[in-house]
């Protein structure tokens, strides 16, 4: 920010990073050069003539497409590939179509059972400020206690009830208990908004960890195998071989997804040998802005 800039000013020793070493194909580097100049068209098209464009109109037949490109590759290069959808419909569509194909080649075994997950909401600080930013049955985490409040640090609060004129959330706590919490005063810089979401899990399934958790002794971005799932639990394998049981019951438990398809809002900072996109043109995040 501007800070910065003023130390630069007054001449405190500055280093630039000017050379782009994740991209290994020499016309993607080049497209990405041309990015960071704000050259757009020359951006994209040095990533169409590499052949890494392939265009789709229906987002349906897209997402299919994007999600038999990853079935095709070798079981393990699939774990070095990262796949990333504008929208959470598109990921969800193409986890749908993955799942599909490890069933058919025997990836995925035995019967689905049906877990719920906690997904994160990616609001911003302003959004969770907002009383109307919140659906009944959002599930939401605090970093520390504000006791005056009434809330809790890491007690998982469902939202019963969202009071835009009142500038309340009604909270309410696994065992019942209810407080009426003003994000506009307290907590929305510490606070996690989830949804809880169903999803079918069979053994073979590859899961990805989505927060940091001693408890359980799993960090956020851990891989994850399921070697069995039924009612009474989620019994898993980490890479180092490490076993590690998700009981359903728990909410912290719950922040475990499909490692096969991400947003592209949760996966920044990532690095893949491989990245397929599913994208429309028209979306927010294919502008020259974005």
């Amino acid at each position: 920010g501007r800070v910065f800039g003023q130390l630069q000013e007054h001449g405190v020793p500055t280093t630039k990073l000017e050379e782009i070493v994740r991209q290994r194909d020499e016309n993607l580097k080049e497209g990405v050069y041309a990015a960071s100049r704000g050259d757009v068209h020359t951006a994209l098209d040095k990533v169409e003539s590499s052949g890494s464009i392939t265009s789709i109109e229906h987002p349906e037949k897209r997402q299919a497409a994007a999600a038999q490109q990853y079935l095709a590759l070798p079981r393990e290069e699939r774990d070095s590939t990262l796949m990333l959808a504008a929208s959470r419909d598109g990921r969800a569509e193409i986890n749908t179509n993955v799942r599909e194909g490890l069933k058919h080649d025997g990836t995925l075994q035995g019967k689905d059972q049906e877990v719920k997950v906690l997904t994160a909401r990616d609001l911003t600080r302003t959004e969770k400020k907002i009383p109307s930013t919140y659906e009944t049955g959002d599930v939401v985490r605090f970093g520390r206690d504000y006791k005056q409040a009434g809330i809790e640090r890491d007690v998982y609060y469902r939202v019963a009830e969202a009071n835009q004129e009142k500038n309340t959330v009604t909270l309410r706590s696994q065992d019942g208990q209810e407080t009426s919490w003003r994000p506009d005063k307290t907590g929305a810089k510490t606070a996690s908004v989830y949804r809880e979401e169903p999803r079918q899990l069979a053994q073979g399934e590859r899961l990805v960890w989505t927060r940091n958790d001693k408890e359980i002794g799993l960090n956020n971005g851990d891989r994850l195998e399921v070697v069995r799932a039924d009612a009474t639990g989620v019994l898993t394998r980490k890479e180092d071989g490490r076993e590690v049981r998700l009981d359903p019951a728990k909410d912290n438990h719950k922040h475990a997804d499909y490692a096969y398809c991400q947003t592209i809002a949760s996966a920044q900072g990532k690095t893949a040998d491989r990245v397929i996109v599913e994208m429309s043109s028209r979306s927010p995040l294919s502008t020259q802005r974005s």
